[in-house]
């Protein structure tokens, strides 16, 4: 059985004559030193989430970066990661988008897996690059959501939305659960989506994947 973790080692080996440029320009891994602490922050309002790991982390993907939308509608966002690792991950709001991301030119290898909570009550746009796991505590409640990622993405989120769009690629092994009115899902790369996601009047699906892939969707009329 091919594993998500062997896509990515068997990625990464073809990959590397491409990245050296980017290799270059990061001073060395950064390590965890065991540490765990949460770091709290107020931030303004947002509608878009744009999370930038790309070449950011190192290790197993169980030691990735996790994302977790929650509806608390205060705003704040809290990080869970090693002490010395907390000053080299970076969150600001600008023009109602919040970014995510580690310091340019660094790469962290935690022994814990680094967890954020951010605020979904108005979130419409998720966009993201790089190593990244997602997750929710609720379903994410909008008039329309639109998810974009090119890299290594898992986890799974639950929506309850009019207008879904979902556009992946790389390597993937993701879940979508609840409700969309319409959604239109794109996949290019390799992985598996999995989603049992009732669509309760249009479904556009263009699924393009080398490895294994499910998808199916009940479609229910009203």
């Amino acid at each position: 059985m091919v594993t998500l973790g062997k896509l990515v080692a068997v990625l990464t080996i073809i990959c590397l004559p491409l990245m050296g440029f980017t290799s270059n320009a990061i001073t060395g891994s950064i390590k965890g030193d065991g540490d765990l602490v949460v770091k709290n922050s107020e931030s303004n309002p947002f509608t878009q989430l744009v999370a930038n790991f790309a070449y950011s982390s190192e290790g197993n993907t169980e030691n990735n970066i996790t994302v977790v939308l929650q509806n608390t509608g205060d705003q704040k966002v809290s990080v869970y990661a090693e002490k010395n690792l907390q000053s080299y991950i970076e969150t600001k709001t600008e023009n109602g988008i919040l970014y995510l991301s580690v310091r340019k030119g660094k790469k962290l290898s935690p022994t814990s897996a680094i967890t954020i909570y951010v605020d979904a009550s108005t979130l419409k746009h998720i966009s993201g690059k790089g190593n990244l796991r997602l997750a929710c505590t609720a379903p994410l409640n909008s008039e329309s959501l639109s998810i974009t990622f090119d890299g290594v993405l898992n986890g799974s989120l639950e929506v309850n939305v009019n207008n879904l769009q979902v556009n992946v690629t790389g390597v993937y092994e993701f879940g979508l659960f609840g409700k969309a009115d319409n959604a239109t899902i794109k996949t290019s790369g390799v992985g598996t989506l999995d989603h049992s996601l009732l669509v309760t009047k249009k479904l556009e699906a263009k699924i393009n994947s080398i490895s294994k892939k499910n998808f199916h969707s009940l479609i229910a009329q009203r």
